[in-house]
């Protein structure tokens, strides 16, 4: 009996030991694979390190390659902008050359001018001359034969004709001359009306255009006045808790003044257009646009793309205006703006079902009213 149990015993340890020696040979095989595995990921990562090192290599190379470019563009600009200054410098010679050549031009024009004039003068004489030689002494001047080299007998020649001429004509000067006179007198008469006429319209137009400067400033005024309270009005609209004003540069001169925005957004301090984002400049130029419709409305108003810099917020606003004066005005907004054209009452726009073919699409939108 003893027996038996030792033997039942003796196999179960054998099993024992067989399964164990199974599970080391399991777990063994379970090592070896896994240590082929590392060893194909060391592998693995032995040439990833290589590429990596080639890779290095070959950036330290680019960033050599590189950095030798950006030497020789350096060097290529530094030598343009040389040449650049020489080329102005040579421009700015050429300049001052032809402004010396356009002067020299301005003054043989303005010498040519004097000599077409003397000209122009000369062949008058001539032409009187040749008309009072053939009227008075039937003498053609081509007839007159005229030595060359001798201009002092020639002037003394006609200085002897011409004291002749004047003998000759004593008795006839004076009924000339009260002929003349008479003429004259006539003449000064009619200048005198004419001048009394200008003196008097000159007044006339004084009186005018001072009436008109008086006008205009009156004018400019009430307009400036009405504008600024419409403004006044319509800015707090567009910016909650905003305040905005029109103030004239100049006050004495409404003639000449210029017209300064001064805004003040919320939580600002008072501050220049110019210091303003876009979308404020936006919503500011709107304001300003409105106001001076109010003061003086059209049916027609057309804006294009005015609400492009607005946000959602300043969409909602701009639309509650439009949609105020729209009552009194037909408004024509060309927008892209989706919210915008959800308050419109008709949508026009262009479709390209074919290419090359544009067609113009209406849609009439029912409003809630």
């Amino acid at each position: 009996m003893d027996s038996k149990i030792g033997l039942v015993r003796a196999r179960e340890k054998e099993d024992a030991l067989r399964q164990g020696l199974e599970q080391m040979k399991q777990s063994r095989g379970e090592l070896v694979e896994r240590l082929e595995r590392l060893h194909a990921e060391a592998d693995a990562l032995e040439a990833r390190a290589a590429n990596r090192a080639n890779e290095q290599s070959s950036l330290r190379g680019i960033i050599e390659q590189t950095a030798r470019q950006e030497t020789e563009r350096q060097a290529s600009f530094e030598q343009s902008r040389a040449g650049e200054e020489q080329l102005r410098r040579e421009i700015d010679a050429s300049e001052r050359r032809l402004g010396e050549v356009r002067a020299d031009l301005d003054r043989v024009r303005q010498d040519r001018s004097a000599c077409d004039v003397l000209l122009a003068e000369h062949r008058t004489h001539r032409e009187h001359a040749v008309v009072t030689m053939r009227e008075r002494y039937q003498v053609e001047l081509a007839d007159v034969e005229l030595e060359p080299g001798n201009e002092a007998g020639l002037e003394e020649r006609c200085h002897r004709l011409q004291q002749k001429v004047e003998r000759m004509d004593r008795g006839a000067v004076g009924v000339e001359a009260m002929e003349e006179l008479g003429s004259m007198e006539e003449r000064r008469g009619f200048l005198a009306s004419e001048k009394a006429d200008l003196e008097r319209s000159l007044v006339d137009l004084q009186k005018t255009i001072a009436n008109l400067n008086r006008m205009s400033r009156d004018r400019f005024s009430e307009t400036f006045a009405a504008v600024n309270e419409k403004f006044q009005e319509t800015f707090p609209k567009l910016f909650r808790g905003a305040r905005a004003h029109l103030a004239l540069s100049d006050e004495s001169d409404l003639m000449s003044t210029g017209v300064d925005i001064r805004v003040q957004p919320p939580g600002m301090n008072l501050r220049a257009l110019t210091l303003l984002s876009g979308g404020q400049k936006a919503l500011t130029a709107v304001s300003l646009i409105f106001s001076l419709f109010m003061c003086r409305p059209s049916p027609f108003c057309v804006l294009d793309e005015v609400d492009a810099p607005l946000d959602d917020a300043n969409i909602d606003r701009f639309n509650q205006i439009v949609t105020e004066m729209g009552r009194e005005s037909q408004f024509l907004i060309i927008t892209h703006n989706q919210r915008t054209m959800e308050m419109a009452d008709c949508l026009y726009g262009v479709t390209m079902e074919e290419p090359g073919v544009s067609r113009i699409v209406s849609v009439r939108l029912q409003s809630a009213a």
